[in-house]
């Protein structure tokens, strides 16, 4: 009896790690420019061509460090800033700019990027990107 239950034990430990391993991170910095001169505010993701959970981190004075999937890397940048084309809410006190910020980063470089990046393991992984209007 007591080699059945040892047995039983040692399957089920021997099931629970056969699972599937987290893909490996890499530490990722840089910078990110726009028009020549430093993001000031935004975001960047890095999202994983093999699929997973992507990777994001705020982007301050054109700087970012993040931790990204080993491999190719699908790039996204966006910043936000008010609408000076969209029309003034009105729904009421405090509502004033709500609904009126905008991503101002081209297209080209968030919801349709163009931006990938390829992540190593145990290397210095620096990438800088440098946006146009």
């Amino acid at each position: 009896m007591n080699t059945k239950r040892i047995l039983a034990l040692a399957l089920a430990a021997a099931l629970i790690g056969c699972g599937p391993a987290a893909p490996k991170q890499s530490k990722v910095s840089g910078t990110v420019k726009f028009d020549g001169a430093p993001l000031a505010k935004g975001e960047i993701i890095f999202a994983s061509a093999t699929g997973g959970a992507p990777s994001m981190a705020a982007v301050n004075d054109g700087k970012f460090e993040l931790e990204a999937t080993v491999g190719k890397n699908r790039v996204e940048v966006r910043a936000m800033r008010v609408s000076k084309t969209a029309p003034k809410n009105t729904g009421g006190p405090g509502s004033e700019s709500a609904g009126r910020d905008e991503n101002y980063i081209p297209d080209r470089y968030n919801d349709n990027t163009t931006l990938s990046a390829e992540v190593k393991s145990n290397e210095a992984n620096k990438f800088d990107f440098d946006l146009k209007k």
